[in-house]
């Protein structure tokens, strides 16, 4: 509820901010506390954008038509999910020559 009193397109702006900071954070952060936290923010970010975005679509739709901008944002970002994720590959499998460190499974017989 800290964003309540703020414009909703300042939220937007803002969540989008933090999503942006908190992604750099987890990927090029090192050990484990500064990315997990980057992560936590980036999910209340996400869940702060994703309701405001709902409610200025359906106020601008206005009455008549909120059931499908509502629908429309959505499908929009369901669409972006399924599109998105398979486009960008894993830190490990892109960065540092690629794949996880140490022995393959099939590298540890006898």
């Amino acid at each position: 509820m800290l964003t309540r009193r703020l414009p909703r397109r300042l939220t937007l702006v803002l969540a989008l901010g933090v999503f942006t900071v908190g992604h750099l954070v987890v990927a090029l952060g090192s050990g484990c506390p500064p990315p997990l936290a980057a992560r936590f923010l980036t999910v209340r970010a996400t869940g702060a954008f994703w309701a405001v975005a709902n409610v200025v679509a359906a106020r601008a739709a206005g009455p008549a038509a909120s059931s499908r901008a509502l629908g429309v944002v959505g499908a929009r970002a369901m669409l972006a999910d399924v599109v998105g994720v398979p486009l960008v590959p894993s830190p490990g499998s892109s960065w540092a020559g690629g794949g996880r460190s140490g022995p393959s499974p099939s590298s540890a017989r006898p």
